[in-house]
């Protein structure tokens, strides 16, 4: 089997798989493409072929040279490996847009698209699911148990079949014919589907000769209350992630049971709304679960089914259930436990368990657990979109004082992140896709932002093609709401359809400023501020995206790089992955480089306070600077800065004469002092008043030498009665190397 690390930081959409292609149902002939999902749309969506059997054939595997009697290639023992899995649907009664909203509330990447027989009124669909690498074809039929789960077993059987391919494209005109696309995971690392899997189905049952028919019980059968029991228990301890699978899940098995005539309509949306309604404080949109369980359960009354015949038997072990190691809990054929009875009876034809004891109810896994020894070559690359400042599926935060040039900034990188361009240490791994969200600006005002920083760039609003999309609230701005009766961050509508944007757009990353208008919580609650920055990082983990947010500091002077300096609750440095902080130039550092008063202000740096995943960086410098739009406005955008250099109008030979005055000491015949309280016998006084540097400056080039180990400081007898004071010394080994090395240019420092 080809062995490749796993994708695991990239969309399951963009990750590169093997897909062989057969021209016809005979499969004489393959040709196999390395491509993505994303990549593989167009051909699904427009081939087009005359009939049925002028389409071609796909399958998410790999195929060897072995061919069966008649010459095909498509054959079970000729699967190698396998990069996904393929699934079809023709039982009519779960619609497209149903299945839509099962795949992407279970967040697996997909692509769904119809048979050539489908119908608005009779679906049929197949549906491909990617794999994060090559896998060995025996796990195929446990991945597609964790999809069929989803589906409650609705998959059709032949689905099961390692080998199984299927036909792509339209018939004729294709008036019917759709392509849904998915982002999500791979269907590998859905591990949580493993629970609700489940595999093929049986085929049909014989009745048994001992076979015991249900009774009525007012409401519900004996078996039909047993199973809407089971199915509003799996309601009520649906973890978080996974609470709208398990509505899918219940609710179509307890419709389908409805139409059966097994339990009473009215009495079966009672207890299932009961059990949603338990778990309501656990849910972060009531109205959508809501929406969810009507579906799904008015999809169920469209597929009717009754409880599975039966014979009573002597108790025996039940099979081991697929994808959980041979220890999966006892269920019913529907997928439901049982319980009540202390025999246990079982179905002739599959041996599983019809009625029974109490089934311990199957927990999801609480702990990931490694242990064993380990390749680092296969351990995947930390998935960095900009190294140290966004990585996929983290948050970060950059926080500054108001004005003082973080707007200017992001707009900066995100045009870095678009067209793939290093700018100063900020450097993209790729071309990118980019949501810009903006409390503060409007539309308008964003355009100005974006004209500026182009012209800066030397770029045009035609290289950003789409890749950068601006927006921002028609009103207010809050994405989350934290709920005062329980407490909990619930999205608002502006923040769903935030996230359907960045869905539909394909976006890599998403900036939000400021993050003070985000949310209504108390900004200076721990508890709830680390709840929204928690809704910031699962949503950058849902959507496999890098999130940064612009945060406001403290009133007051504050440090570069100091983490304590971010305004509000201490929880946002702990809970976001990266911080920065932008500080303007102070009067010292102006003084230092050289910079005007008046200029001050237009620079500032960036500074990293926290990078759990990255080494720290020095400070990076930016100017400010306004550039005139061809509407005759002047608008301000930056670009980065590099200090001067106190030796940049300093040639060697200018060096060379400072040292030597130093090494002869003042003209009272005492060494140079180093500490600026020596007054006029300070040593950056030569070079203030020979070379014009200012003091900071002068110290700065001290400060060099010291360094290099040209000038050492010890204490040394003083002007005030011998008093001993930190002074200069010349070493003379430094000092002949530097003069046997120059070049009578600048100085190498």
């Amino acid at each position: 089997m080809t062995t490749e690390p796993p994708q695991h930081w990239m969309s399951g959409l963009d990750i590169i798989l093997t897909v062989t292609f057969f021209q016809d149902a005979g499969a004489k002939t393959k040709q196999e493409a390395r491509m993505s999902l994303r990549e593989l749309v167009p051909l699904l969506r427009d081939t087009r072929g005359p009939d049925k059997a002028s389409l071609p054939w796909l399958k998410l595997a790999e195929f060897g040279e072995r061919r069966t009697e008649r010459g095909s290639l498509r054959s079970n023992d000729n699967v190698k490996n396998i990069w996904g899995v393929e699934a079809d649907y023709d039982a009519s009664a779960i619609t497209l847009e149903r299945c839509r909203q099962i795949v992407s509330q279970a967040n697996v990447a997909a692509i769904i698209y119809t048979s050539p027989s489908h119908t608005p009124t009779n679906p049929k669909w197949r549906i491909l699911c990617p794999t994060s690498c090559a896998m060995a074809p025996a796990d195929r039929a446990m991945l597609l148990a964790r999809l069929n789960g989803l589906f409650v077993g609705a998959l059709a059987p032949e689905s099961f079949r390692l080998s199984q391919s299927y036909y792509y494209g339209a018939v004729g005109g294709g008036q019917f014919h759709e392509v849904i696309v998915l982002d999500g995971r791979p269907i590998d690392l859905a591990s949580d589907l493993a629970a609700g899997a489940v595999g093929r189905a049986a085929p049909p049952r014989i009745k048994a000769a001992a076979y015991i028919p249900a009774i009525p019980d007012g409401e519900a059968t004996n078996y039909g209350r047993r199973a809407l029991a089971e199915e509003c228990g799996a309601i009520r301890q649906a973890p978080d992630g996974g609470k709208h699978a398990a509505l899918n899940k219940a609710a179509y098995s307890i419709g389908g049971l409805v139409a059966g005539g097994d339990i009473d309509q009215a009495y079966a949306m009672d207890q299932l709304r009961a059990a949603l309604s338990d778990i309501r404080h656990r849910c972060q949109d009531y109205g959508h679960a809501e929406r969810t369980l009507k579906t799904a359960f008015e999809d169920g009354l469209r597929a009717p089914r009754q409880k599975p015949e039966r014979i009573v038997s002597e108790w025996r072990p039940a099979p081991f259930g697929i994808g959980n190691g041979g220890h999966q809990a006892p269920h019913y054929g529907d997928g439901f436990a049982a319980y009540d009875e202390p025999a246990r009876t079982y179905d002739p034809e599959t041996g599983e368990i019809i009625e029974g004891p109490p089934a311990t109810p199957q927990q999801p896994e609480v702990l990931w657990i490694d242990a064993g020894e380990w390749d680092e070559a296969n351990i995947p690359k930390r998935p960095w979109i900009a190294p140290g400042y966004l990585m996929r599926g983290a948050v970060s935060a950059l926080s500054g004082q108001g004005s003082g040039g973080k707007s200017s900034l992001t707009v900066c990188w995100t045009i870095a992140l678009a067209l793939g361009d290093a700018v100063g240490e900020f450097r993209p791994a790729d071309r990118l896709r980019v949501v810009n969200y903006n409390v503060e600006d409007d539309q308008l005002e964003q355009r100005r932002r974006y004209s500026a920083a182009l012209k800066a760039a030397g770029k045009t609003p035609a290289d950003l093609g789409d890749r950068i999309v601006r927006c921002g609230p028609e009103s207010i701005g809050t994405l989350f709401e934290r709920d005062p009766a329980t407490g909990r961050i619930l999205p608002t509508p502006a923040m769903e359809r935030l996230e359907a944007l960045c869905r539909e757009t394909g976006a890599d990353v998403l900036f939000c400023d400021p993050l003070a208008e985000l949310h209504n919580a108390e900004e200076n609650d721990n508890t709830a501020m680390r709840a929204v920055v928690a809704a910031f990082r699962a949503l950058a983990k849902r959507l496999n995206i890098a999130v940064l947010l612009l945060h406001h500091d403290r009133k007051g002077n504050n440090a570069p790089g100091d983490m304590d300096r971010l305004r509000g609750a201490s929880a946002i440095t702990g809970a976001v992955r990266v911080l920065l902080t932008l500080t303007s130039m102070s009067v010292e550092e102006a003084e230092r480089y050289g910079v005007p008063p008046d200029e001050r202000r237009r620079h500032f740096r960036i500074d990293g306070a926290k990078s759990n995943y990255a080494v720290a960086q020095d400070a990076e410098w930016w100017r400010l600077a306004g550039y005139a739009l061809a509407n005759g406005e002047e608008v301000a955008a930056c670009r980065p800065w590099e200090p001067p250099s106190p030796f940049d109008n300093m040639t060697m030979d200018d060096c060379i004469a400072v040292l030597e005055t130093m090494k002869q000491g003042t003209a009272a015949g005492h060494a140079w002092g180093a500490m600026k309280q020596a007054g006029n016998d300070w040593g950056g006084t030569i070079l203030v008043t020979r070379k014009g540097l200012t003091d900071a400056q002068a110290g700065a080039v001290l400060k060099r030498w010291v360094q290099e180990g040209v000038l050492v400081v010890e204490d040394q007898p003083g002007p005030r009665r011998g008093h001993p004071r930190k002074a200069f010394t010349v070493s003379e080994a430094k000092f002949a190397e530097m003069k046997s090395n120059k070049s009578g240019d600048a100085p190498t420092w």
